[in-house]
């Protein structure tokens, strides 16, 4: 299955890669980016096997990678919604 980004997602992978970037460094958000990206594409091989987020709405699933949750839904494709960072929750 292939995987498409929401609007929010890409605004979302801009700003963690930005804060990477100011507070890490360009080779540590160059990984921490290429890691998200292997992630989406973990999620589209077997998206399934994430647990469900239809606590936040019906439809959702959820992967956990690193400091961030991936939340995405499955239509004919795996569409990434959201990416929230740990630090967002208290």
């Amino acid at each position: 299955m292939t995987f498409s980004l929401t609007r929010q997602a890409e605004e979302d992978l801009i700003r963690i890669y930005l804060y990477g970037l100011d507070n890490f460094g360009e080779l540590q958000a160059e990984k921490y980016f290429a890691s998200l990206e292997n992630a989406f594409e973990r999620i589209a091989k077997n998206p399934e096997m994430y647990p469900s987020a239809k606590e936040i709405r019906p439809g959702y699933r959820f992967c956990v990678h690193s400091s961030h949750t991936i939340y995405f839904s499955i239509e004919d494709q795996v569409k990434i919604i959201k990416i929230i960072g740990k630090q967002r929750f208290p």
